[in-house]
């Protein structure tokens, strides 16, 4: 009986930390999503015209946004494959 309940509990714990990094995961991911989104979209807007310096920046935002996102990525996919193993 008390090893049941002690597989529970870690079952319990080990679906709560999962839940914990797939809300991590969602918000990270969601903000970053919109940061490229938004600085690829004013990059393409031919209808505002932006300085050289301006469409650097954008390019800047866009490519550090893509980096955060596969580092984002990779961490989730790291906690993940270390919950597999335990």
């Amino acid at each position: 009986m008390a090893l049941e309940h002690g597989v529970l509990d870690y079952l319990k714990l080990n679906h709560t930390e999962h839940d914990k990094t797939e809300d991590i995961s969602y918000e990270l991911r969601t903000a970053l999503n919109s940061i490229i989104g938004y600085s690829e979209l004013m990059l393409r807007n031919r209808e505002v015209d932006l300085t050289d310096r301006e469409m650097m920046y954008l390019s800047n935002i866009s490519g550090c946004g893509r980096k955060m996102l596969y580092i984002v990525n990779d961490i989730v996919e790291f906690m993940l494959a270390q919950k597999v193993k335990e």
